[in-house]
């Protein structure tokens, strides 16, 4: 049957249309209608906890299962804006845009967001979790991809080169010892004042 949908043999209904779209994991309103992105940027909750993030990054949206991966990534720009990818299968995965700003680049908000965000880091790599997350710094080019929606945002990312950021920012035994831009400008310092503000 799907064969010949391409082949403009047949019409899919639009419950058949929601279901194909479910299984590439693109958006029902873009392949039914031609409305809004392909591949949805979301918006993540704001950070109330690091504990209420952690449960966000590994609890699955409605129709999907599980959250096999969850991918943080962080804009190589001067501002370090993060998205946070939660990968459902290979082929299904949604983006959620954040508040958070790694970077000196922060207001009020940005200075609260972002402890507790190094926070939820933390506890999510000295947990079971750490085997399900991967980190990555991207080009402000591939930022703007990911925001914008038009291609599918594991193949946007699935040349890119793994980045240890998440497990360094909290650890201090890694991040004294590395350079002070050892990621980013500013990597070091913002180390020191999250974990000097956490008390760790």
């Amino acid at each position: 049957m799907v064969e010949k949908w391409f082949q403009g043999r047949l019409e899919p209904t639009f419950a058949q249309l929601d279901m194909l779209a479910h299984f590439l994991g693109a958006s029902p309103e873009w392949l039914s209608f031609d409305m809004g992105a392909c591949y949805p940027t979301l918006r993540a909750p704001s950070m109330f906890s690091a504990e209420s993030f952690v449960e966000f990054c590994f609890t699955p949206e409605e129709s999907f299962n599980d959250v096999e991966q969850v991918l943080f990534i962080r804009n190589n720009s001067e501002a370090g804006e993060v998205l946070i990818i939660k990968q459902y299968s290979v082929r299904q995965a949604r983006v959620f845009d954040t508040n958070i700003h790694l970077s000196h680049v922060v207001g009020v908000t940005g200075a609260r967001d972002q402890p507790e965000f190094v926070a939820a880091l933390k506890n999510i790599k000295q947990s079971d979790k750490k085997l399900k997350t991967i980190s990555y710094l991207i080009s402000p080019d591939k930022y703007e991809k990911l925001i914008r929606g038009g291609e599918h945002p594991l193949k946007v990312i699935g040349r890119e080169p793994v980045s240890y950021w998440a497990d360094d920012i909290w650890d201090k035994q890694m991040y004294l010892q590395q350079k002070d831009n050892e990621y980013w400008q500013g990597w070091k310092d913002l180390c020191i004042a999250i974990n000097t503000y956490k008390g760790w």
